[in-house]
């Protein structure tokens, strides 16, 4: 309950990892590796994970039963919230351990409330790492199957939002993923999961519309009563993000100055005064990373393709390592693409 508190009220993500693993410590599950090990740690975990479920087939994950020991849920769902800290606060490293120490007790132990969305998480792994989008499907599918096992409203609508915004974009039409999103909104408020309920709607209403070209105007008429439902819930980091994007369709829309973002060629780069209002404290990597993309959008917008390669250049694959497996990095990649091929033909 703690620490849910820090990690969902408060979003200090930070003590929330640092309680996580604290707590599963004593528990006997330890994750607390050293800066030195720990890649090699996260290499060994997740090859050794993905041998394991390869080896199953369908009719595996049909034969297996409820996971009965209640320390095993009780390690199951602080990993959970270990797992979502850690994403949220680019700890990538103990993302990944989180994610596959969840789908390995799945497998040793049985099917928890817990067990469906760290499939479709090591969905989301296997597209960031080796591109594998056909694999990261199937993991994401057998998620959504244990899940359906399971009478969890609450955790169902995690697994859901994984599956249908960071997995299945891939290799299925937009339009559908978004129309899933939508319901996964609906059955989080349902089963009072605000957490992944505010992230839904921020996919479902601003995000994901902005990336498939949606008329702005309409996304914009949605931006004020999100808003208003995430401070209500105090669902900073998706009320931060949805304020960025309402402020950058202004912009386009002409009801912001655009030089209040984006100086002239002479000037350096730097992000607007209202963007920066959004809040006197640092935003999570999440939010930083996507204030690049909507810097290199709106230089791109305007045809300021000087700006939007060295915003490009300065940024590297620094939205990749951060959202991983995203489907909205598919926008942030043809930006970055544009940009180059754009300055390229000026410089030769």
């Amino acid at each position: 309950a703690k620490a849910t508190k820090l990690s969902v009220t408060d979003s200090r993500h930070r003590e929330t990892i640092t309680l996580c693993v604290d707590v599963l410590k004593t528990l006997g599950c330890n994750l607390d590796y050293s800066r030195s090990v720990m890649p090699l740690c996260v290499m060994k975990n997740l090859l050794q994970t993905l041998r394991m479920v390869k080896k199953r087939k369908r009719e595996f994950y049909i034969e297996l039963g409820p996971m009965t020991g209640r320390q095993d849920q009780a390690i199951m769902r602080l990993l959970a919230r270990l797992a979502y800290s850690s994403f949220t606060d680019h700890n990538i490293f103990l993302n990944v351990l989180a994610v596959c120490e969840m789908v390995q007790r799945t497998l040793k132990h049985g099917i928890s409330e817990e067990s469906g969305h760290p499939f479709c998480g090591l969905g989301m792994i296997t597209i960031a790492l080796n591109e594998d989008y056909a694999f990261a499907t199937q993991l994401a599918e057998t998620g959504l199957f244990l899940q359906s096992m399971i009478d969890s409203p609450t955790t169902e609508a995690t697994s859901s939002y994984i599956a249908h915004a960071m997995v299945f974009p891939w290799t299925k039409p937009l339009s559908t993923c978004l129309q899933d999103i939508s319901k996964t909104y609906s059955s989080s408020m349902r089963s009072g999961n605000t957490e992944d309920a505010m992230w839904s709607i921020t996919s479902s209403q601003v995000v994901m519309p902005f990336q498939m070209g949606k008329r702005l105007d309409l996304i914009l008429f949605k931006c004020p009563g999100c808003v208003a439902q995430m401070q209500e819930l105090k669902q900073h980091d998706q009320m931060q993000i949805v304020q960025l994007f309402r402020d950058t369709i202004l912009i386009m829309t002409g009801q912001l100055d655009q030089d209040t973002i984006m100086p002239k060629a002479d000037e350096s780069i730097d992000i607007s005064s209202s963007i920066r209002s959004l809040g006197e404290t640092v935003g999570s990597p999440i939010y930083d990373v996507c204030q690049k993309l909507v810097q290199l959008s709106l230089c791109v917008f305007f045809g300021r393709f000087e700006e939007a390669a060295s915003i490009a250049i300065k940024s590297g694959d620094q939205f990749r390592k951060t959202m991983p497996g995203h489907s909205t990095g598919m926008l942030e990649t043809y930006f970055r693409a544009l940009s180059f091929y754009a300055m390229a033909r000026q410089t030769k």
